[in-house]
């Protein structure tokens, strides 16, 4: 029997959403029937709808609760239950939220909003036609880290590695001064889309760690190694391109819920740290 694409099961998964919609879902259970890891699932349905896993179904559930208040004759409550919120309270204000109106107000003025269709996934976008980048697959041994660690979100990056810079002359042991490493893990879809940031210094042994900083392991692993090019303010496409187009349509898959990013002499061009459509960052994402 051949094998479902990833893509294929990524669509089932959501197809088990609508169905569901009126039910408990688990996203551990969503995530199983892709047949993917509950941390990879959120990373490339995120990338590939542009919500993460939760705000998908409750923008998906308040979406057919509309319908629902425009064309039966049900009590707002009953309503509220039937698409699992806690409190005909809650609904109201997660319905106001989402579109400026109250579902009393709705039912009775019927304003025009605008609503989220289910979403039904075709990536090969790139493949059809467009730029294929790449990767260079590495064997990389195991890396030692000293540096900050934060748990935040993709806008507190460079607070991080300002506070990082003045330590750079004070580690002790330091296997490459001129390279930095971004190490960031941790499952978001758990966390409110939170993660680990740890801006750090590769060093050969982890002894003496200046009051202030952390220390990580990372063992030796096998690595898809993609080169981002331009400003740093864009790598965020990069890592869509990765996780939305690359990696479904890749026989790969992920190995862990970590990627990294090492900065090297070729992030900084003409005196400029990142800013440059010359300067060049390493993505290390990985693989099994």
């Amino acid at each position: 029997m051949r094998k479902k694409s990833r893509i294929v099961r990524i669509n089932e998964a959501i197809d088990f959403i609508e169905d569901n919609l009126d039910r408990p879902l688990s996203l551990k259970t969503i995530s199983d029937i892709a047949g993917f890891s509950l941390f990879y699932f959120h990373r490339i349905f995120a990338c590939s709808t542009g919500y993460t896993l939760a705000e998908y179904i409750r923008k998906r559930r308040l979406a057919e609760a509309s319908i629902e208040i425009t064309e039966t004759d049900k009590k707002i409550i009953d309503i509220a239950f039937d698409f699992q919120f806690e409190s005909q309270e809650s609904f109201t204000r997660a319905f106001k939220k989402e579109f400026n109106v109250t579902p009393a107000y709705y039912r009775k003025w019927r304003p025009h909003i605008p609503q989220l269709v289910p979403a039904r996934l075709n990536i090969k976008t790139s493949y059809e036609g467009g730029e294929l980048m790449e990767p260079v697959i590495r064997e990389i041994g195991e890396l030692k880290l000293v540096g900050i660690k934060h748990f935040g979100v993709d806008k507190d990056i460079p607070e991080v590695w300002e506070k990082m810079g003045p330590y750079y002359g004070n580690i002790k042991y330091q296997a490459k001064p001129e390279v930095g490493i971004e190490y960031s893990y941790g499952d978001p879809a758990k966390n409110d889309g939170k993660y680990w940031i740890m801006a750090a210094s590769l060093v050969e042994k982890i002894e003496d760690v200046p009051d202030g900083l952390e220390s990580a392991v990372i063992p030796a692993q096998k690595y898809a190694v993609f080169t981002h090019k331009g400003v740093i303010g864009t790598i965020g496409k990069t890592f869509v391109y990765i996780y939305k187009e690359w990696l479904p349509n890749s026989k790969l898959e992920l190995a862990s819920d970590f990627n990294l990013q090492w900065y090297d002499e070729r992030f900084t061009v003409k005196g400029e740290m990142g800013q440059s459509e010359d300067c060049e960052v390493d993505i290390l994402i990985p693989i099994k």
